[in-house]
């Protein structure tokens, strides 16, 4: 009886027994049956009593034996209780509570501390409370995310159109993309002539397809998001099945199963036929109050482009999404998987990469507040300084009068020169900055929030740019300005010394003075972000599997020796190995007895072709 309580949209009143009936409070201390009839009729209790009818000064009274104030609920978690017993939250329902809202649990034991804590805050406070991820934000949730400025273009400032999905992972509307590249085209010399957009968030430079720039990908996390958003702002929509009729009648059902539009006549014969009497047909109202985003996301699927097959596999050699028949004939001698099988492996790949470029973060923003400090004493010196010449200037009158405006241009001109390239730097680490954070946000949302397919679409070219942003260089100052102003002796036939020396020169900064940002010599090379292209070209292709690999080769780091020879990390099976320049392999070690290789990563080979 309990368990088929419904708590969400529809609470079915009759079938609860009266001693539970009894623990309903309203006011606090009155029971259901003293409740005043005028306040009673509003509840529509006569078979159904309908949750978002009863008034929100009566839902706050509502208890659940003390245990879950219901009201402080979102309505799309409301949704996913499937079991609740009155005065006991089951454990396995805690574990999986979405981490937004307010609950009040009434067990307290160790256990169910350790598991509802997992992950979390250790200042976390146990009882009523809004959790928070690890990172001390609060977790968005779908319809949090699908109301939030992550579906508007940031360069229309509008709800996304036809998102297409740039390599450097920034998205736009699909005319925003195509005025971006009119806007900005930078072309190669005249017999490598190669068009290429800016992408305005992060300035990267990408090379425009073929087709044009409007032939970037989809997106296809947005564009599935678009379409539950489309349906939550009401607006006008026909039925699908009194169209075959010539007919125009307004639609108000969706059939999830069907992706069809229905008037209520077509949404009743629907409910009735043998084969569709199954499917869920759901109201625009409901949808439009948050009641069935997670049903939509569940029932959202990418259609094959060639075959019209819904896609279910990933291809691992290719590394696209392919349908049964594409798994049949062009991939049949490829290794594919199913999405659920896939997802664990790549998924856990992207929050490697992640985890790195979220770690680069900090350090860019700890190294422009250190530009900027810098910038401001270099002002301050410069005042200084120019006081101490003008105060020098005075004491000698006409006979220094030319010399002191000689050097204050040299100083003025000096100065002016560091603190120029010092803001271009900062820009361009402001810019770089927001852009690891405009991925890193992302890439969260798209694994907390995407499905497997989703995520496995863009596995590549999430790889891709990661990898690059990982390995991303910052472009700093390996010298600053030093100056300095020493007085001269009171000879007019020497008024060069007599005016005194300027001291203009750079030095080298100190890793204590730039901080964590200057670690590994990460500012000894000049680019900023890398070129994007829209695919990396294929030089050579060859198997990278050893005779005594026990599990399938995961290569996560690749250098290339003088002798072109290519040296490979293979994770899983946790081996370096060394292949000749025609992909044959020549050499693996997984290290000494005493020292064997953990969970390798990356190489890197030296000049004197040794590995560090």
């Amino acid at each position: 009886m309990k368990k088929t309580f419904q708590y969400s949209g529809t609470v079915l009143w009759n079938i609860i027994p009266v001693e539970i009936k009894k623990t309903f409070q309203y006011s606090g201390t009155v029971l259901w049956n003293s409740i005043p009839v005028e306040i009673k009729k509003t509840f529509q209790y006569s078979g159904t009593v309908l949750w978002n009818s009863i008034p929100v000064e009566i839902k706050k009274t509502f208890q659940y034996s003390a245990t879950v104030l219901w009201n402080s609920i979102p309505v799309e978690i409301k949704r996913h209780y499937s079991v609740l017993f009155f005065g006991t939250v089951f454990l396995e329902i805690k574990k999986t509570f979405q981490f937004s809202g307010t609950v009040v649990w009434n067990s307290k034991n160790k256990k169910d501390r350790k598991d509802r804590n997992k992950g979390f805050q250790k200042t976390y406070i146990w009882g009523m409370t809004t959790a928070t991820t690890m990172n001390g934000k609060e977790e968005i949730t779908l319809a949090e995310l699908i109301e939030s400025k992550f579906m508007k273009c940031s360069k229309c400032n509008k709800i996304y159109q036809e998102p297409k999905i740039l390599p450097c992972l920034h998205t736009f509307c699909k005319t925003c993309i195509d005025k971006i590249s009119h806007e900005v085209q930078v072309t190669t010399n005249k017999e490598n002539s190669v068009d290429r957009l800016q992408c305005p968030l992060c300035q990267s430079f990408i090379g425009i397809p073929e087709e044009g720039a409007t032939a970037f990908p989809e997106n296809p996390f947005l564009s599935n998001l678009l379409n539950i958003h489309e349906y939550k702002h009401p607006k006008e929509r026909a039925c699908d099945y009194c169209k075959f009729d010539g007919k125009k009648t307004t639609a108000e059902y969706l059939c999830l199963d069907c992706n069809d539009d229905m008037c209520s006549n077509c949404s009743d014969a629907h409910r009735r036929t043998k084969i569709t009497r199954n499917h869920s047909v759901i109201p625009f109202k409901q949808i439009q109050n948050g009641l069935y985003d997670h049903d939509m996301r569940s029932h959202q699927a990418r259609p094959c482009t060639k075959h019209g097959d819904q896609m279910d596999f990933f291809c691992e050699i290719c590394e696209i999404l392919i349908c049964p028949q594409c798994k049949n004939e062009e991939h049949d001698s490829h290794r594919s998987i199913k999405f659920d099988d896939a997802l664990p492996r790549y998924k856990r790949h992207i929050n490697g990469l992640l985890e790195g470029i979220q770690g680069r973060i900090p350090s860019i923003a700890d190294y422009v507040k250190y530009l900027k400090s810098y910038k401001n004493s270099l002002k301050e010196s410069k005042q200084k300084l120019t006081e101490n010449l003008e105060t020098q200037a005075k004491t000698l009158h006409q006979f220094i009068d030319s010399y002191k405006s000689e050097m204050l241009e040299k100083i003025s001109q000096k100065c002016e020169a560091e603190m120029t390239d010092l803001e271009t730097k900062s820009n361009n680490l402001e810019i770089a900055g927001k852009s690891l954070q405009d991925n890193a946000t992302y890439l969260q949302y798209l694994l907390h929030h995407g499905r497997s397919d989703e995520i496995l679409a863009l596995h590549r070219q999430i790889t891709f740019r990661l990898t690059q942003l990982a390995n991303m260089q910052i472009d700093g100052i390996t010298q600053k300005l030093k100056m300095g102003f020493s007085t001269g002796t009171n000879m007019e036939q020497n008024i060069k010394l007599l005016f005194g020396k300027l001291l203009l020169e750079n030095v080298a900064v100190s890793q204590k003075e730039a901080g964590s940002a200057l670690e590994n010599g990460q500012l000894t090379v000049t680019t900023m972000l890398p070129p994007l292209k829209n695919s990396p070209e294929v030089v050579k292709t060859f198997d990278a599997e050893g005779s005594n690999d026990f599990k399938d080769v995961w290569p996560t780091g690749v250098s290339i020796t003088q002798s072109d020879e290519v040296v490979t990390v293979d994770r899983d099976n946790k081996k370096v190995k060394v292949f000749d320049k025609n992909g044959n392999l020549t050499l693996e070690f997984v290290g000494k007895p005493d020292d064997k290789l953990g969970s390798p990563f990356d190489a890197t080979v030296l000049k004197t072709e040794t590995l560090p």
